[in-house]
């Protein structure tokens, strides 16, 4: 039914909407009239319909009856055009049917239902449209108004055509084509009428008739002058001829719907069209044309369902013109498939399995498919007749017990009889018992309540206490170890104030950056330590090479191991692909190896990745002091130190973040260590999955002639980051906000391929940046990512809702390659 939702959703549309002179407050003579002028509006520019709607509903303010027309017109325009503004719109005409109250007015009332009905039913919410449907039924117009009945046996007759009651839909039809007085609704019932036609099929007179009823709604509003109505009454044409199997008649009609689509630059309905030009082209074993209608197909305007199918039909195309990039378009539709989770779609899919391969020239793939296909298809015959015998038995053994009952009740019927004057006596001691025992039984479960409430109290107080302690330790461990950086700050600011040496001033700048760092990577800690506390951190889980992250061990920690003296032994050509949350990882592996290096002396430090049956084995090795056993648990506290004396530097929380995250994402935590013999910790990460482990990104060249448009308030930042993407190869146009970008963009005729922007700018916020330089392009979906420090899962959210990738600092260039060569895949 999946057309034929298609087509309903643009026959709805066309239910009565408002004129700017109709008087909502009682029932105008020029109903008809009024109906007539709006309906050929709608049809001739429905784009044109809706901004006039929204412009009236801003400007209506308290006015019911403004609102009301303002939405109509609203709802009726954008059934005709994409799926979110039927959703958005439905939304508005909802919220304005909860507020009716004291302010009813009926024939606003009944118009703005029907919009509801038909909204509804766009989005396959037939309980709410049933409803609205109900109420309109219920309403005493009906009774009063000549338009009203017809409008509602209108709704009516596409209630009962979407739920494939093919004959009453046309019964309706009929009465309501005899009641009908204007032209354009005349021309909408005859289009309606034709589609019962793809459920009676009563032979060539009735196929006839159907056309000759979409000729004559032609007549009445032509294609070329309004093109909404003729995209509709093309795609019906060529459906029933589809249906009749008069294929060639059939491709004519959609490529004619397929030119008025594309001319009205509807996504929704141009796809749609496609499919069915496909399947025509596919039966008339023109499987170019197929695959060519395919291609242009947006498949984010498909449902789940419907992308099993569409994978399948591009499957059989490309391999009946022997492209073996049909394999391909298979895997996508078993994976649509199973996405869906219907077994029923997965075993559907066997048959064309079996084209494909034989198409293929693989007739032994084929014949193990049709096998396949075939034991699934009896083993389901097995089941349904199983499932059938079981209901008939279970139907029998329930009218036998029906029978037993009965014959029970009638012998405990007598024996009632016989007891009842002796039940009298007893019932009045029983109550009088029941009630002692009543009273007793309350009495024992408020004692057992109280008592349970006191000692959930108690724990929950020890709780409490235990918590406030432990804030108490963390502000008092963050005061004195994050006054260390920021007293070094202040005195080497002075150091360098006063410094004329320009060696020495280099020195005291290099000791400056150091503290700064130091001071950042503890307050960073703080925050996730904070937020794993709290359970505010919502993981945000993603496919990545644990390389990538090693990498960033290398610049971040190489320096430092070489000043103490250390080895830091990193794994050389190892590629490990994990699904994990990239932020979390990248600190757990930081705080691993900054803690093994604070604790080692002399040595080494060793990272390890080892592939595992159950996932990725990530590991930091030291030959450093050691843990004693008593206090191998211990150091995943916050605040805790393996030396007593207090010293190492840091905030001694950097274990303890190891593991929450690790408890928060289900990480197995390993940990072995020995007093002078040094320490090793382990976690196991999840693999991707099968179809993710592919080549890192960041092993593949970046392609050539890409353009970047960067947005940085910051100018040393803007400037470091150009340089590096340029010496890469990227053309980059850069600007502190979009709107001192876009002129360089128009200016220069620049074709962008992605936006690079930072989240928190100076004066806004680069989610705008990237919606302005978008909208300013019109490229809604041109490649956006987003630089923040913000790990909120509301940015999260808003970044997902917008298509715009989230990266999260500190962004190293590998990770930055790896992100852009993904990008540009």
């Amino acid at each position: 039914m999946g057309w034929t939702l298609w087509l309903m959703v643009g026959l709805l549309s066309q239910c009565p909407a408002q004129a700017a002179s109709l008087d909502t407050s009682d029932l105008a003579s020029d109903w008809p009239a009024w109906y007539e002028a709006n309906a050929r509006a709608v049809y001739r520019d429905a784009r044109a319909a809706l901004a006039q709607g929204e412009r009236e509903l801003a400007s209506a303010g308290p006015v019911r009856r403004a609102r009301v027309l303002a939405l109509v017109q609203m709802a009726e325009a954008a059934q005709n055009l994409e799926t979110q503004d039927v959703r958005r719109v439905r939304g508005l005409v909802d919220a304005e049917l909860a507020r009716t109250g004291a302010q009813t007015q009926p024939v606003a009332d009944f118009l703005l239902r029907a919009k509801a009905f038909s909204l509804a039913v766009s989005e396959l919410d037939m309980e709410v449209a049933e409803r609205h449907l109900q109420a309109m039924a219920a309403d005493g117009l009906v009774e009063r108004s000549a338009t009203a009945r017809v409008i509602l046996l209108y709704l009516q007759a596409a209630y009962y055509l979407f739920n494939d009651q093919f004959s009453k839909s046309l019964e309706i039809c009929n009465s309501a084509l005899a009641q009908a007085g204007t032209s354009a609704l005349r021309a909408d019932l005859l289009m309606l009428k034709a589609q019962t036609g793809f459920g009676l099929n009563n032979g060539t007179g009735t196929q006839m008739a159907d056309m000759a009823n979409l000729d004559e709604a032609l007549q009445i509003l032509p294609a070329d002058e309004y093109p909404y109505f003729g995209l509709t009454v093309m795609a019906i044409r060529g459906k029933l001829k589809h249906t009749n199997q008069a294929y060639s008649d059939a491709l004519s009609d959609y490529q004619s719907a397929l030119v008025l689509a594309q001319r009205l630059k509807v996504d929704r309905w141009e796809s749609t069209i496609r499919r069915f030009l496909a399947d025509v082209a596919m039966q008339l074993s023109r499987f170019t044309l197929a695959v060519d209608m395919l291609k242009g197909v947006h498949i984010t305007q498909l449902s789940a369902d419907e992308k099993v199918d569409f994978h399948s039909l591009w499957a059989i195309a490309l391999a009946e013109s022997g492209d073996r990039g049909a394999l391909e378009q298979l895997q996508l539709a078993y994976q649509a498939a199973a996405d869906v989770g219907s077994h029923t779609q997965l075993l559907s899919l066997l048959p064309d399995s079996a084209r494909v391969h034989a198409a293929l020239g693989d007739f032994r793939q084929a014949y193990l498919d049709m096998k396949e296909a075939e034991k699934q298809r009896m083993s389901s015959e097995r089941r349904s007749n199983e499932k059938e015998r079981q209901d008939a038995q279970a139907r029998f053994d329930v009218q036998k017990k029906e029978q037993e009952n009965a014959l029970l009740k009638e012998e405990q019927k007598r024996l009632d009889e016989r007891r009842q004057l002796v039940t009298i006596g007893l019932v009045v001691a029983l109550v009088v018992a029941g009630v002692i025992l009543l009273l007793l039984a309350v009495q024992l479960r408020q004692k057992r309540q109280l008592a349970r409430l006191s000692q959930t109290l108690q724990a929950r107080n020890a709780e409490l206490d235990g918590l406030n302690q432990s804030r108490t330790l963390m502000i008092a461990a963050a005061c004195h170890d994050l006054r260390q950086p920021a007293h070094a700050l202040g005195m080497l600011a002075d150091l360098m104030a006063a410094e004329d040496d320009p060696a020495r001033r280099q020195q005291w700048l290099h000791n400056i950056r150091r503290s700064s760092a130091t001071l950042s990577d503890m307050l960073s800690m703080l925050m996730d330590l904070g937020q794993l506390e709290g359970g505010r951190y919502e993981p945000v889980l993603s496919s990545f090479d644990l390389a990538e992250v090693v990498e960033d061990v290398r610049l971040q920690y190489g320096e430092l191991a070489r000043r103490k003296g250390l080895r830091l032994e990193l794994p050389e050509g190892v590629s490990a692909r994990v699904h994990a949350d990239l932020h979390l990882t990248r600190r757990v592996l930081f705080n691993l190896v900054s803690n093994a290096i604070k604790y080692t002396p002399a040595g080494h430090v060793k990272v390890g990745i080892e592939p595992q049956a159950q996932g990725v084995e990530l590991s930091v090795e030291d030959s450093g002091v050691g843990i004693p056993p008593h206090q191998q648990e211990d150091i995943f506290r916050p605040y805790v130190r393996v030396d007593e004396a207090g010293q190492s530097s840091g905030l001694g929380i950097g274990l303890s973040i190891v593991r929450r995250a690790a408890d928060l994402l289900h990480w197995p935590l390993a940990l072995r260590s020995e007093p002078g013999h040094g320490t090793r910790i382990s976690l196991t990460l999840p693999a991707a999955a099968p179809s993710e482990q592919s080549a890192s990104a960041a092993q593949r060249a970046l392609p050539t002639g890409r353009t970047l448009a960067l947005i940085e308030d910051d100018e040393v930042s803007r400037g470091a980051m150009a340089a590096l993407l340029r010496s890469w190869g990227v053309k980059v146009i850069d600007a502190p906000s979009s709107a001192e970008l876009l002129p360089q963009l128009t200016g220069a005729g620049a074709e962008v391929d992605l936006v690079l922007s930072d989240l928190h700018l100076e004066d806004e916020s680069g989610l705008d940046n990237v919606a302005r330089v978008r909208g300013a392009l019109h490229k809604p979906e041109l490649k956006a990512m987003l630089v923040t420090g913000d790990l909120s899962s509301e940015v999260a959210q808003v970044a997902e809702q917008q298509r715009i990738t989230l990266v999260h600092k500190p962004l190293s260039p590998t990770r930055l390659r790896s992100l852009l060569a993904e990008a540009w895949a």
